[in-house]
């Protein structure tokens, strides 16, 4: 069977706690097989011996309501061979005594209260273990003292005396003059009830009250900072009342001793106030006065200082050994420096540096007798008090690597680091991921460093291993890959060690395509060349050998290349010829130009979609039609791919909806320069035939989402009209199939103005 909520709801209600098996009992539980009952009473009270129940399903079982091992009446223990189904139980409980009617007329004619837990016992009061009973007599009435006052357990064995302290037999006590008497019920007699109390009183005058000559108040222990005030050789207590033949005595703390002044001030008259006899001592800590007088007295005048002894001089060279042990050291709260003194009562901590810990064995200071005053807290931060006045001789510390390989951070990229790859034309990668300042690695990351376009490494990078414990500094290198390019480093380090003083070499290199050389030149380089280029030789008649047939081409481009793919400045060759030109080199042929992202908001309903043309505007290009549905609710990436060469580019259109290309086109973004054999005056070269290049006026992609605004879904006006006419008569959105066009405009401006109106084009006026 399982256990019941009814079952715990019942066991509540009686005071008691239900546990199977040494499992508490929960709604649900299911019974074990043999298993064993145990049933704790939890409010004090008692089983009494026989009548509780086991209800199964076939009997009913009575048990004897005392644990078989310790013989209290407060458990059952019972453990069953076979399963039982349990079906309920039956308990009674009982309290140690209720209270009767006799008692409460025997303790009203003796002239008694009693109290339970400090409240006064009536008719129905019950003991329970863990209660107090005390019994206080009324005015002008104690305990015979010649008579017993107990309880008398039942079975009869024994009268249990009542006492103020113990639960042991004794007689009334003494204190408060015999009107008081205690027991405390506790389960080292559960065994036991009780069936009657027995006390006898006798008349009692109580003695003259003793003069008050002082209450202690919170004023007087707030004076109380740097001494203890002692009564009979026993600490104040606030409201405590001072008596005549009291002796007071001042305690100094330590470090402390006692001026003059010390006294009790009277409110009556200051010739009443009596001071406190301090000894001999140049600096006392104790003081004593005897109350003989019945006179009263409200404050305490209290007169102590510190006692300042030189224990210890921090130096420059302990300084150093503080910081060579990774510690910093406080006293009194604020950082030691050198010259400072340590006197008796300074408190010092010692905290070590991250990634160290204290230890605390060989942290301590030694004295002029060569003891050992040692710090005391933890791994982490240890104090010391200095109370002795003994001078200290040396300091000791220690402090240990925390060392975890898994996760302590064995490089830190920092801007001297960041400062070095700039200076070297490289970069660093942790894990392939680009690192930034404050990017950490762990052992088995791994460091990457790579060499920027147009360099190559020139020998393995390198790295310093510091160890923090003993500054050793060892070399780790990079493994140079086949490229050139890269080096790479797994981090593996042992103990606390870290990576520092990144050394990186690069040279210069070429990727331009075959033999040919690339330039960033200005006008003023181009006028040059074009006059450096032809040599006179010395022939007869003589000549003139044009080197300008060297040159590919000269194409002036709408776009700054990136500085990354620009090295110093080389003298410019043609051929085998020199001229007297120095420009930049550029490292690549193709340049990789990323115009950025365009964010497309979708349509707020499926009717965006309708009718809808989305166009991609282009810095120097034609414009593009794109697929509607690859640009709503998309974001669109535009990058030209130019070559340096001719100026011959391609526009790639990217979606983020299927991250591919969804749209391309081809464009000459060069402005040709040609170079001819044709001379002009002064043997400069007329370049008449330079080509505009299409400027468009537009310098960031966008995209235009044109739509005819429906009336009626698939009505009448949301209905193409096909017609012919002059374009000059026509408003709207137009889109051109066929045109005949007349213009005075250059073949690359046509294309542009027949691609834009196949596209669409919207006529205001």
């Amino acid at each position: 069977m399982a256990i019941t909520q009814e079952n715990l709801d019942y066991m509540s209600s009686k005071g008691c706690k239900l546990t199977v098996s040494g499992v508490e009992a929960y709604a649900g539980m299911i019974i074990p097989p043999a298993p064993t009952f145990r049933i704790d009473i939890i409010d004090g009270s008692l089983f009494p011996i026989g009548g509780s129940q086991f209800i199964t399903t076939n009997t009913i079982t009575n048990y004897d309501m005392r644990d078989n091992i310790s013989g209290t009446r407060q458990i059952i223990n019972q453990k069953f061979s076979a399963s039982p189904t349990v079906c309920s139980f039956n308990l009674t409980t009982i309290p140690y005594y209720e209270f009767k009617q006799t008692d409460i007329n025997n303790l009203n004619a003796q002239h008694v209260k009693a109290y339970i837990n400090n409240e006064l016992v009536v008719l129905g009061s019950k003991l329970k273990a863990g209660s107090v009973l005390k019994f206080v007599c009324d005015s002008g009435y104690k305990f015979d003292t010649e008579n017993t006052l107990g309880q008398n357990p039942q079975p009869s064995y024994s009268q249990q005396r009542m006492s103020q302290t113990t639960n042991s037999g004794g007689v009334i006590p003494t204190t408060n003059e015999g009107t008081i008497a205690t027991r405390n019920i506790v389960n080292d007699s559960t065994y036991y009830i009780y069936n009657s109390f027995t006390y006898l009183t006798v008349p009692y005058t109580p003695p003259k009250p003793k003069f008050v000559c002082m209450v202690i108040t919170q004023a007087i222990l707030n004076k109380l900072i740097n001494v203890k005030l002692l009564v009979n050789n026993v600490e104040v207590v606030l409201g405590q009342e001072l008596h005549v033949g009291d002796v007071l005595k001042l305690q100094a703390n330590s470090n402390y001793y006692l001026g003059t002044g010390n006294e009790l001030v009277s409110s009556e008259n200051y010739q009443l106030d009596i001071p406190f006899s301090i000894g001999g001592d140049s600096k006392p800590t104790t003081g004593t006065l005897t109350l003989q007088y019945e006179n009263t007295y409200n404050d305490i005048n209290i007169r102590a200082f510190p006692i300042s002894v030189n224990l210890f001089t921090i130096s420059q060279e302990i300084m150093d050994y503080i910081e060579t042990n990774k510690i910093d050291m406080l006293c009194n709260g604020t950082y030691i420096y050198s010259g400072r003194v340590l006197v008796q009562g300074d408190n010092l901590n010692i905290k070590p540096k991250t990634d160290f810990k204290l230890v605390l064995d060989n942290c301590y200071f030694l004295d002029d007798y060569n003891n050992q005053v040692y710090f005391q807290g933890t791994e982490t931060n240890a104090n010391l008090s200095l109370t002795d006045s003994t001078p200290l001789s040396n300091l000791v510390l220690e402090t240990v690597s925390i060392y975890n390989p898994e996760t302590d951070i064995r490089l830190t990229f920092d801007s001297d680091m960041q400062a070095k790859l700039q200076a070297n034309n490289a970069s660093m990668f942790i894990n392939g991921v680009p690192v930034s300042i404050g990017s950490t690695a762990v052992n088995g990351d791994v460091i990457r460093i790579k060499a920027n376009s147009g360099y190559e490494l020139a020998d393995r990078p390198s790295m310093l291993s510091y160890d923090p414990n003993y500054g050793f500094n060892n070399t780790v290198y990079f493994t140079l890959l086949s490229d050139n390019i890269n080096a790479e480093l797994t981090v593996n380090l042992s103990e606390a060690n870290f990576l520092t003083n990144l050394e990186v070499i690069t040279t210069q290199i070429d990727i331009v395509a075959g033999a040919n050389n690339l330039y960033k030149i200005t006008k003023a380089d181009l006028k040059q060349i074009n006059i450096d280029r032809f040599v006179t030789n010395g022939g007869n008649p003589p000549s003139v050998i044009d080197y300008g047939t060297n040159i590919l081409g000269v194409i002036n481009l709408p776009f700054n290349i990136n500085p990354d793919l620009i090295q110093d400045p080389e003298l410019i060759k043609l051929g085998t010829h020199e001229t007297t030109v120095t420009a930049p080199k550029v490292v690549t042929d193709k340049l990789y130009l990323n115009l950025g992202d365009i964010n497309v908001p979708m349509p707020e309903n499926s009717l965006g979609f309708t009718n809808a043309t989305a166009l991609i505007h282009l810095p120097y290009a034609n414009s593009l039609t794109l697929d509607i549905n690859a640009v709503m609710g998309q974001v669109i990436n535009v990058e030209y791919v130019i070559d340096l060469y001719n100026g011959n580019s391609y526009v790639n259109i990217k979606s983020n909806k299927s991250d591919s290309i969804i749209a391309s086109s081809s464009v000459d973004l060069g402005i040709n320069i040609p170079y001819s054999s044709m001379l002009g005056d002064n043997n400069t070269v007329y370049n008449s035939n330079m080509s505009l290049g299409g400027d468009n006026h537009v310098k960031t992609p966008y995209i235009e989402i044109i739509q005819n605004i429906p009336i009626l879904g698939n009505g009448f006006f949301t209905t193409p009209i096909t017609a012919e006419s002059k374009l000059n008569n026509e408003l709207g959105f137009i889109q051109v199939e066929n045109i005949s066009l007349n213009v005075t405009a250059t073949s690359n401006e046509k294309d542009m103005i027949l691609t834009a109106l196949r596209s669409g084009v919207i006529i205001n006026d």
